[in-house]
C-alpha cells in the first residue's frame, strides 16, 4: 500500500503542471478550488435461517448478526478539470466485499476494528470542445460499470484506472458512453497464507459500451460489458462458490460477457416503474457458465419521503462469475437460484431499508453434500445516514 500511495502521489504531482490553471489564468477568473467533506454512518441487523438438513452445530440455529458501517472522506476540486477524492471506512478486514464492521453474532462480542482506504483517486475531466465528455480516474477507484453488480461488488476498491467518454448524439435522442478499465487485485493474505508477505495478485481488464435512448419520456438503457482475468488463481481460496480441485485451485478460466437492458417508464398511472434484465456468460468455460437476472422497481414520493420497492430473480451458475468479487456477503455469489425483495424509505439524509432474500443452491448444499438443497431465507434491516 505504501508503494501504491507513493506512485499515486508522484503521478498527481507530474500531471498538476499540465492540467491546472496558470497564475495568470487564476488571476483572470474566480477561484475554482472547492472542498466538500462527506460522512456516512449505518447500522445493519441480519438474520439468517440455515437449512434444516445441515448437521453442523454451528449452523443449525438462527444466526443474528449486528454490523456497523462508518466512513469519512472528502472531494477536493482543484480546477475545472481536476478533482481528488478520498474516503476512509471502518473495517475488521474479514471480507473486502463488505463495507460493514462485524460486531459479531449477538451476545458474542465485537471484533477488532481498523481503518481501510475505500477510495483514493484523482479524476481528470477536460472541458474544452474536443475532449468534453472524457473522464479518467486513477488510484483506488470506483468501478464504472452500469451493469448489474453480479460480477463486481460495489464495496471492492482495487488499484487501477478507468477511462470513459460520454457523447450525446444530435440527430436522435440517444447518448453513448464507452469505457475501459484495468485493475490489480491483491489476494487476502489470511485467505492465502502461502503467499506470505509477497501477496499474489490478479489482473482484470475490461470494457463497456453503455447507451441511453429517450423517446416519449420513456428511457431505454442498453449495456454490453466484457471482462478478462489474468493470474486469477490468486483469488482461488476466496472463490469458495466456484468449482475447485482437491488442491483448491480454480478449475475454470474466466472471460465474462454480460448484456443488460433497463426500461424506465415515467409516472403515468401511479408511480414511475423500472424493468431490467441481464444475461451473463463465461466464454472460457463450457459448463455451468451462464447467468440470468430479471427484475423491476417502483418509486413514489409521499409525505416528504421517497418510497421504493424492488424485486429481482437471479439464476447464477457455479462458474458464471468469480465468486470472490461478485455480489455481496449477504447472499451466495454463484451456484444459486433466488429471489430478492427490498423496501426502502429515504428522507433527507436518512435511509431505512428492509431486504428479504430467498434462495437455494443449484447443485446441492456444499456443507452436507446432499443432492438437493432446501430453500433458505435471509433478512436484513439497514438504517443509514449520509452527510
Amino acid at each position: 500500500m505504501r508503494r501504491l500511495t507513493t506512485a499515486i502521489t508522484v503521478l498527481i504531482a507530474s500531471l498538476l503542471p499540465l492540467i491546472t490553471p496558470t497564475t495568470r489564468q487564476l488571476a483572470a477568473q474566480p477561484s475554482s478550488l472547492k472542498f466538500k467533506p462527506s460522512a456516512n454512518l449505518g447500522l445493519r441487523y441480519q438474520l439468517e435461517d440455515p437449512p434444516e438438513n445441515n448437521q453442523d452445530n454451528n449452523h443449525n440455529k438462527y444466526q443474528h448478526r449486528l454490523r456497523l458501517a462508518a466512513g469519512i472522506g472528502a472531494s477536493v476540486t482543484l480546477s475545472r478539470t481536476l478533482q481528488i477524492v478520498i474516503h476512509l471506512r471502518a473495517t475488521d478486514g474479514s471480507d473486502p466485499r463488505d463495507s460493514h464492521v462485524e460486531l459479531g453474532e449477538l451476545g458474542t462480542g465485537i471484533d477488532p476494528l481498523g481503518v481501510a482506504i475505500e477510495r483514493a483517486f484523482f479524476r481528470f475531466a477536460p472541458t474544452n470542445q474536443w475532449w468534453r465528455g472524457l473522464r479518467i480516474d486513477a488510484g483506488i477507484v470506483d468501478h464504472p460499470t452500469h451493469a448489474d453488480p453480479s460480477q463486481w461488488d460495489r464495496d471492492l476498491a482495487p488499484a487501477g484506472a478507468t477511462a470513459s467518454y460520454y457523447h450525446r448524439l444530435k440527430s436522435i435522442p440517444m447518448s453513448i458512453e464507452p469505457s475501459m478499465f484495468a485493475y490489480l487485485i491483491q489476494s487476502d493474505s489470511r485467505a492465502n497464507p502461502t503467499a506470505g508477505r509477497n501477496r499474489l495478485a490478479a489482473g482484470m481488464l475490461g470494457g463497456e459500451i453503455h447507451s441511453e435512448i429517450q423517446q416519449n419520456h420513456i428511457t431505454i438503457e442498453l449495456t454490453a460489458l466484457g471482462t478478462a482475468f489474468y493470474r486469477h488463481q490468486a483469488l482461488a481460496l476466496r472463490s469458495v462458490d466456484n468449482s475447485r480441485d482437491s488442491e483448491q485451485n480454480l478449475i475454470r478460466n474466466f472471460r465474462i460477457l454480460e448484456f443488460s437492458s433497463r426500461i424506465k417508464v415515467p409516472e403515468r398511472l401511479y408511480a414511475p416503474v423500472e424493468l431490467h434484465a441481464s444475461l451473463i456468460r463465461n466464454i472460457r468455460s463450457s459448463h455451468k457458465n451462464n447467468g440470468l437476472i430479471v427484475g423491476g422497481s417502483v418509486e413514489k414520493h409521499l409525505w416528504n419521503s421517497q418510497f421504493s420497492l424492488s424485486y429481482s430473480h437471479r439464476y447464477i451458475e457455479k462458474d458464471a462469475v468469480i465468486s470472490a468479487l461478485a455480489s455481496d456477503d449477504f447472499m451466495l455469489t454463484t451456484d444459486l437460484s433466488g429471489d430478492r425483495l427490498e423496501v426502502e424509505i429515504k428522507r433527507n439524509s436518512y435511509q431505512v431499508g428492509l431486504t428479504v432474500f430467498a434462495f437455494k443452491h443449484i447443485s446441492g448444499n456444499p456443507r452436507t453434500l446432499t443432492a438437493e438443497d432446501i430453500r433458505r431465507y435471509r433478512f436484513r434491516l439497514d438504517i443509514r445516514a449520509v452527510f
